[in-house]
């Protein structure tokens, strides 16, 4: 029993540190190490330290710290430093950067180790507007909309801006065999001079087991202004490609590319029967049936312009 007192006073425990007046100070030298009485206190089970200097591991169920340093670092200061984490876990309101720099996230399932650039996403998900400049590719099943409101598309080529309307659309190919198509062909000078040897292909194969049928075509030649095309027995007719059976009748080119002026002619399907395998997967073409090429506008300046209507059908077979 350590004691300090000016009269008798019972001991309550196995020791016991009082200050009994008379200007005594506790003080305990632990090999040159001094801890004041007011350094060591008991407090309901617990032990508050006003200074501890540990060199070694400190080990302790709970810390509760709110205020002071962590290695030269502010407890709750703005200055930005670094660590390492295994596991970070956050609530309520997160700020990561304070955009002076960039923030590099490296992960096994997404990266963002660019400025600008995020890579490896899986979905986004967005509640609001999502916007870009830069331009968007996409590959895969791709969902616009969700049925519950209007998608509007403006591009500098086509648009859809008003529900059930789509504009400036050249093509669209359809998988349902009752769908009528259609597609626009060029024409330039050259392929109108040499049409006989080259015939000019409207519409493209449609695949094994699949055939085309002819609906109608319109055929627009722009007359150049200089001179005019010249032709005595040649006339144009669409046909298919592999097997030349005739779909339209004979396009007559007289008054048609002789004249001097812009001309339209209108051509329609014929009725004929052909075995399976001369129309199954064939292409459409349009082929001058004369005995030469067409001749003449030295000029070189009168175009064609053809307007091709067709369904695919599977042959069923």
């Amino acid at each position: 029993v350590l004691e300090n007192s000016d009269g008798a006073i019972a001991v309550g425990a196995e020791i016991k540190l009082i200050d009994g007046g008379g200007g005594f100070t506790i003080v305990f030298d632990n090999a040159g190490v001094l801890i004041s009485g007011a350094e060591l206190n008991l407090l309901d089970g617990g032990i508050t330290l006003g200074e501890l200097t540990d060199s070694g591991t400190l080990t302790a169920g709970t810390v509760d710290i709110n205020g002071g340093a962590l290695d030269g670092t502010t407890i709750g200061s703005a200055v930005a430093s670094t660590g390492a984490f295994t596991t970070l876990a956050s609530t309520g309101v997160t700020t990561i950067g304070d955009g002076t720099a960039t923030v590099a996230i490296n992960s096994s399932g997404w990266d963002i180790d660019a400025t600008g650039i995020a890579t490896n996403f899986g979905a986004i998900t967005a509640d609001g507007l999502f916007t870009t400049t830069g331009g968007v590719t996409l590959s895969g099943v791709i969902a616009i909309g969700d049925g519950a409101a209007t998608v509007a598309i403006n591009s500098s080529d086509w648009g859809i801006t008003t529900t059930g309307v789509a504009t400036g659309i050249a093509s669209i190919g359809f998988d349902s065999g009752s769908v009528i198509q259609h597609i626009t062909v060029e024409l330039s000078n050259a392929d109108l001079g040499t049409i006989r040897a080259t015939p000019i292909v409207l519409v493209g194969a449609p695949g094994a087991n699949k055939y085309i049928e002819f609906v109608s075509a319109s055929l627009i030649h722009d007359y150049g202004g200089t001179n005019v095309w010249e032709e005595s027995a040649d006339n144009l007719v669409i046909e298919y490609g592999t097997s030349n059976v005739d779909v339209s009748g004979a396009i007559e080119t007289t008054g048609f590319i002789t004249a001097t002026a812009d001309q339209i002619i209108n051509s329609i399907a014929i009725e004929f029967t052909a075995p399976a395998a001369d129309m199954v997967n064939q292409t459409l073409e349009l082929f001058n049936t004369g005995d030469g090429e067409f001749a003449g506008n030295a000029g070189n300046d009168n175009t064609m312009t053809v307007k091709v209507s067709y369904i695919v059908h599977d042959d069923g077979l």
